[in-house]
């Protein structure tokens, strides 16, 4: 059976998905006074083949266990079959004609373990009970009473509280980096802006040049490079110095001889 805990509401959510296509309604009442109720009943979207597929709901061994009325539900359906979390109600537990489905673990998906056989008729009683439950449903979806939404409502309350938790902390933790990635762009800047003065020092004046070197600097090395690189350009400028300087002197000189 998966670690991971499957509530009612989530065996619901995954019926809707499987029968998107179709009407589904849960909580039907069979008998007066609530002595009976389908957990789901399943009507197809067809003229020419209607049925009516019925589920029963179990999220735990105790209930599954102690269960004694699903075999009178058998006249108000087509199919009749267990669902259940995954591995929780094993095939061979399932009575002869009974189909039984799983609802694995994270992605809610259903898996059929047992294919239910088909049942030719329906009591046409069931047809009534289907609108009278929807009526009741609508107010209350998923629910049998008012007090059972409200108990999953004080759960789910408590879950998004959880969440909340844990989003609140995600991003304190965002704050705090961002916050420490605008210091290292700020040193990040302020070690550019020496290269920047070094090179318009050295008479290098086109933005396409500071563009470049600004550009070309990646933001994670240049705090731990920009003073060993604003000493080399420091070099490089007095060396060119010197270069245009002897190249001068010796035009000078050519002029001279001249």
């Amino acid at each position: 059976m998966d670690k991971e805990v499957i509530s009612t509401v989530d065996i619901q959510n995954a019926l809707l998905r499987k029968h998107e296509r179709d009407f589904c309604i849960f909580e039907v009442t069979t008998g007066r006074n609530l002595s009976g109720r389908i957990d789901c009943i399943v009507m197809k979207m067809s003229w020419a083949h209607p049925r009516l597929d019925a589920y029963e709901i179990k999220s735990s061994r105790r209930d599954f266990l102690n269960d004694e009325k699903w075999m009178k539900y058998l006249p108000y359906c087509n199919y009749f079959s267990f669902i259940c979390p995954s591995g929780l109600i094993q095939k061979e537990e399932v009575s002869e004609g009974v189909g039984l489905y799983w609802v694995t673990g994270k992605s809610r998906k259903i898996m059929q373990k047992k294919k239910p056989v088909y049942r030719d008729t329906v009591d046409p009683l069931i047809y009534k009970r289907i609108i009278m439950s929807k009526l009741r449903t609508d107010r209350y979806p998923f629910h049998s009473s008012k007090a059972e939404y409200f108990r999953d409502w004080l759960e789910h309350k408590k879950s998004n509280r959880e969440l909340g938790y844990q989003v609140r902390t995600r991003l304190v933790k965002e704050v705090i980096e961002l916050e420490e990635k605008v210091i290292v762009d700020k040193l990040s800047n302020d070690k550019i802006d020496k290269v920047r003065e070094v090179l318009l020092a050295a008479g290098y004046r086109g933005y396409d040049v500071v563009s470049a070197v600004r550009n070309a600097i990646n933001d994670k090395n240049i705090v731990k490079y920009s003073e060993q690189l604003v000493d080399s350009l420091h070099q490089i400028v007095h060396v060119s110095n010197n270069i245009l300087e002897d190249i001068k002197e010796n035009e000078e000189s050519n002029e001279k001889d001249r």
